[in-house]
């Protein structure tokens, strides 16, 4: 059933983007967009992730933890990106 399904979010955003600096801003929206639909959620980490996306090369450099969180799973992250 759906209702067991196990659904995997990424989320990254500046401090202006999310309206503050912790990741538990950068997570708000998607939570409340998700419970409003009817969605269990978790936060299952969090840490950085720093992008470089140019002619020459796209590279994701996920690293880093949460104080509120914890470390997220930086390899699967790494694969959803």
């Amino acid at each position: 059933s759906n209702a067991d399904e196990e659904l995997w979010f990424v989320r990254s955003a500046s401090p202006e983007e999310c309206g503050g600096p912790y990741h538990a801003n950068v997570a708000q929206d998607l939570l409340n967009r998700l419970k409003s639909l009817g969605y269990s959620t978790t936060v299952m980490g969090g840490g950085r992730i720093d992008f470089l996306d140019n002619e020459e090369v796209s590279h994701a450099h996920v690293f880093g933890f949460s104080y509120g969180f914890g470390k997220g799973d930086h390899e699967k992250v790494a694969n959803i990106i």
